[in-house]
């Protein structure tokens, strides 16, 4: 990867964490990338999990909705065991705000 010297730096120095076996409850459970689109996101999570030598996920929230009353929290409760069972992993969620569309919407609205 060119460029982007800080983030490199920071994966670099923050690998430590994962290899803690001495004390796993001190092990980071989450990183937030937070940003504007284009801006590199997907290809930093692809560099942490490179780096970390980790498997990276791709979690598709739209793929678990469903029409069917229930089946959406039953499919997005098999794909997070799933998740939680190849742990340690990068976990990308992209476009995180399309699970929450439509919520606290009214049947007129």
């Amino acid at each position: 990867m060119g460029g982007l010297e800080e983030i490199k730096r920071w994966i670099s120095n923050r690998r430590t964490w994962f290899e803690q076996d001495d004390r796993p409850f001190m092990r980071p459970r989450a990183i937030l990338l937070e940003g504007f689109p284009g801006c590199g996101k997907s290809f930093i999570a692809r560099a942490i999990a490179q780096e970390w030598r980790v498997p990276q996920i791709n979690f598709e929230i739209s793929r678990l909705q469903s029409k069917w009353v229930g089946e959406s929290e039953s499919n997005t409760y098999q794909a997070l065991r799933a998740i939680e069972a190849s742990a340690p992993n990068i976990l990308f969620m992209d476009e995180i705000e399309k699970a929450f569309s439509g919520v606290g919407e009214t049947a007129a609205g």
